[in-house]
């Protein structure tokens, strides 16, 4: 048993500790580096891209929990750069009214905002004032100001 508590063994076990470490952490900040983007793919055409929208305003119409919150997941990682109806706009804003578990709400939220449109910005700034989550409501209002900030401000407030 003496070989065990020899420092030499000791330190090798603690360096071979830290490079492993070292090692996952490269490899976790990597994928996440690939898998992070924000920008719109510039690989895709045109047809592609509407095809994406189509799919999306598809998802979140799905009866599938899952496919809603992946679609959802995407209006609000690339919901800029695509153009929604009013009625997929009342449709996400449904799923935020109608949805249980507080993170669909959150995501629900989100993806208004990201959807860039007026009518479902003002409606979130009129609900902020009855939601009772003070962290939904909170998200509420930090996309209603980015949306008016982003937009030339508020026209309903007195600068």
């Amino acid at each position: 048993m003496r070989v065990f508590r020899n420092t030499r063994t000791r330190q090798s076990r603690y360096f071979l500790l830290f490079v492993s470490g070292l090692v996952a952490l490269l490899f976790v900040s990597s994928t996440a580096i690939a898998q992070g983007g924000t920008q719109p793919d510039t690989l895709l055409s045109p047809a592609q891209w509407k095809s994406f929208e189509e799919n999306a305003a598809a998802g979140i119409r799905s009866d599938n929990a899952g496919v809603r919150s992946a679609a959802l997941g995407q209006i609000t990682n690339f919901g800029e750069y695509m153009d929604f109806t009013r009625d997929d706009v009342i449709t996400v804003v449904r799923i935020y009214r109608s949805a249980g578990v507080l993170r669909n709400r959150q995501l629900a939220i989100t993806a208004i905002g990201s959807m860039n449109n007026r009518w479902g910005i003002e409606f979130m700034d009129m609900l902020s004032a009855t939601e009772t989550s003070e962290q939904l409501q909170k998200s509420m209002r930090s996309v209603v100001a980015a949306y008016w900030e982003k937009h030339g401000g508020n026209p309903y407030t007195i600068n």
